[in-house]
Parts: structure tokens; sequence; C-alpha cells
């Protein structure tokens, strides 16, 4: 029985997500997309001096740059897409890491003068912030936009209650603990993980398995994918 693959990124993210699978496959999948979460901009006070921008998400260089943020900023990002959105809106990108320690590391090496500020969402993992006070860093948060739980669609709902095996990518923890908020799953469900912490979260979602990416990102993300989709294509189910 064929795979269904369930993306529940943000609208944008999701379609891209799909594009870079089908392309890694050389089909298309049989999808469903439903976002648990609607990326909603908040008003925000642009610092008097913003010094080093850090972006975490594309979606942080977007609300900041529509919200008035200078275009002639320098910044750190975590991500390769992150970066790339910076890059289109004339941010001068100093560095690029995989995941939210490796900056530190990276911010803590070459010690950039004065403030750091940190334009990100309501909703963060991790404790940026209190690791970069701790390695002497002036930083300031600016949440500039707010992510919103949504309902799961009713086919998402549907196939995670169905026969057919489903692919489940999750890329963040609260992903995985809104989704098992909203159901329970009786299908055979293989999550694939951004990371271990993901994998913590999904819990009860995992009930095929698991397979955790290689790297915190994209690139690993669509290669994980696609691994279990075309093992489930040919058969196999380990």
């Amino acid at each position: 029985m064929a795979p269904v693959l369930i993306i529940t990124r943000p609208e944008q993210g999701a379609k891209r997500f799909l594009d870079q699978v089908s392309a890694a496959l050389g089909h298309s999948p049989e999808t469903v997309l439903s976002p648990l979460l609607q990326i909603v901009g908040m008003p925000f006070v642009v610092p008097p001096a913003v010094g080093t921008a850090i972006f975490t998400s594309e979606n942080g260089v977007v609300q900041a740059m529509q919200g008035g943020v200078p275009v002639n900023l320098t910044a750190y990002c975590v991500g390769n897409q992150t970066a790339a959105t910076a890059r289109q809106f004339g941010i001068d990108v100093l560095g690029v890491a995989q995941d939210a320690d490796a900056l530190v590391d990276q911010l803590v090496a070459a010690q950039p003068t004065g403030p750091l500020t940190h334009f990100r969402g309501q909703h963060v993992a991790g404790d940026l912030f209190g690791k970069l006070g701790a390695a002497g860093h002036q930083v300031c948060n600016v949440i500039c936009y707010d992510q919103r739980s949504v309902p799961l669609s009713q086919s998402a709902v549907s196939n995670l209650h169905g026969e057919k095996p489903v692919v489940l990518p999750l890329f963040s923890p609260r992903s995985a603990t809104i989704l098992k908020q909203q159901v329970v799953p009786t299908a055979p469900v293989w999550v694939i993980a951004m990371s271990g912490a993901v994998a913590s979260a999904a819990g009860g979602l995992c009930t095929a398995g698991c397979d955790i990416a290689a790297k915190p990102d994209l690139g690993a993300m669509v290669a994980a994918t696609c691994r279990r989709l075309q093992a489930l294509e040919n058969g196999r189910l380990a």
C-alpha cells in the first residue's frame, strides 16, 4: 500500500519542502498539506541600536524587515534558507549555523562588537538568550511574530486514522506537541524528526517508528523523508 506524506509546516515552507522531496524522489508522492501553525506578524519597537542581528528563522527575517528594521544590517543566521531570505533583503550575512547551539559557538568565536538583537517568534526552542548572555554578550530579544496553532485538516485526520502508512516530518518539539493534542493516530505512522528533541516530543505519534535526520537542517529532513517514502513504496517496513 503506497504511503501518504503529511506535511504540517506553515504553507510556504510546506510547499517548498514538498517540491524538494518530489525532486529528490523523481515523482510526487501522495501528499496532504495541513499546516499546524499560522505565522502572524506582531507590532514591535525597533531598538535604537540594533547592532548585529540574529535570525533563527526566515519568518523572523520577513517580519522584521516588513516591520521597519533598517536594511543596512549585518546578521548571523540559523539555516541556509534563513540566510538566503536575509540576503534577498540586502542583509550582510556574516555567518550561518545549522542550529542554535552552533550559532552560539560561532558568535563566541567571532566576538562581534556592540549589541546583538534577536528577531524571533513568540515561541522558541532552547535558550539562545541565556547562553549568549552567559558568554558575555548584550542581547535584546525582539518578538516580531507569533506562531498560532491551527486545527489539522479533515484529510490529515482521516489519514492518521486510516490504513495507509503515513510519513510525518516534524520540524520542532512544539509542532509535535500540538499534533499530539489534536489526534491519537491509529494508522502506521513513521515520524521523521529533525532532532532528538523533536523525536522525544513526538512520543506516541510514532506508531510504526521514528527516523531522526542526520543533521537538524532542511536538506537532511528531505533526505530522511525520501528514504522512508522509498522504503515504504518498495514494501519495506523497517
